[in-house]
């Protein structure tokens, strides 16, 4: 107890240090970038952004909940051991799967990557129906539904699904600096959406690195994070907003200013980020893979969000605050050192 109240009596100079944080974040965006550049590599795009193709095998009645869990492996089982008239793997994977209505109209809904063009692809297709009809056949006793023609998922589709993505986070970046410019100034916008930006690409480089398949949850997620990351920058610019209207701080720099602002808003920020990340954190483990891939990146988003929003937005702002104090200095200096008169002859 003597230990935290003797670190919190300290002066904090967390904004001090704001080299080392530029450093090691430009570091890792860097590295993220240079990796998503690099022809298979980059990252692990998933069928809603590469398009690819679906199938539904109908199993009525003998589909449930229950059952669900089994009967997929074995359908993951013929996919993934599905081989051409030469005995040659396909090297086909399930990308997706969900189980869809219930009784007789209960259905699994698979989705998987193409890996050729269209004329391979409708070769690939019919194989696998007709291994998956063999095989449901031998499973069930007797076998009761059918398994339907593929379809495909567009990759124009996919394309636009991208685009009205990106389009999304940059409308919400701009409303979100706009937000904060009316409530705070304009050098606390611009601070919090550089440190929005930076979670955004922390989690990108975060996906590049890790492999995970990119699908339209990591959207939502990039998304939902923007929101959660600004309520704590929003709690730091109004303690700045606070302490500097404080007279008693009149004379501090800042620097000072915004340590000051972090250290006093330093429970709330950690205990809102970490509650949170004990949900989510849970939910990646014990939730499906749909849900993992959601969780997954919303976690790297919370720790870089609690890091950016108490160091990198307060020492973005202390540096534009810094430069504008200088600025007026040196125009005043010049000011006084200026003859206002002329010497008589």
């Amino acid at each position: 107890m003597n230990k935290k109240n003797s670190l919190f009596k300290r002066d904090w100079k967390i904004v001090d240090q704001w080299k080392y944080y530029f450093i090691v974040s430009g570091l890792i965006i860097l590295l993220g970038i240079i990796l998503l550049c690099v022809p298979k590599i980059g990252l692990n795009l998933g069928i809603d952004f590469e398009g690819g193709y679906s199938m539904e095998i109908q199993y009525g009645g003998t589909l449930s909940k229950d059952n669900y869990s089994e009967k997929l492996s074995v359908v993951r089982n013929v996919v993934e051991n599905l081989k051409d008239d030469k005995g040659k793997s396909y090297g086909l994977e399930v990308a997706r799967a969900q189980m869809q209505g219930e009784k007789e109209g209960a259905s699994i809904l698979i989705r998987f990557k193409a890996i050729g063009d269209e004329t391979y692809m409708e070769q690939v297709t019919k194989d696998l129906r007709d291994a998956l009809i063999e095989r449901l056949n031998d499973s069930e006793s007797p076998y009761v539904g059918n398994v339907k023609e593929s379809s495909s998922i567009s990759q124009t589709v996919s394309s636009e699904l991208l685009f009205s993505a990106i389009a999304a986070i940059y409308l919400s970046l701009l409303l979100m600096l706009v937000y904060i410019t009316i409530r705070f100034e304009f050098k606390s916008g611009l601070s919090a959406v550089i440190a929005l930006m930076h979670d955004a690409l922390i989690v990108i480089s975060f996906m590049v690195f890790s492999r995970i398949e990119v699908n339209s949850t990591f959207i939502a997620a990039i998304i939902t994070l923007i929101g959660y990351s600004i309520n704590n920058s929003v709690i730091i610019f109004d303690r700045i907003r606070e302490n500097m209207k404080n007279p008693i701080n009149s004379e501090l720099s800042p620097a000072k200013i915004a340590n000051l602002s972090v250290k006093d808003s330093f429970w709330r920020t950690f205990n809102s980020s970490l509650t949170t990340l004990f949900i989510i954190t849970v939910l990646a483990i014990i939730g499906v893979s749909a849900i993992r891939e959601f969780a997954l990146p919303i976690i790297m988003g919370l720790l870089s969000g609690m890091y950016s929003s108490m160091c990198i937005a307060p020492s973005v702002w202390a540096l534009m605050q810094s430069r504008t104090k200088k600025i007026k200095n040196q125009k005043k200096d010049e000011k006084d050192k200026s003859p206002e008169t002329v010497t008589a002859g």
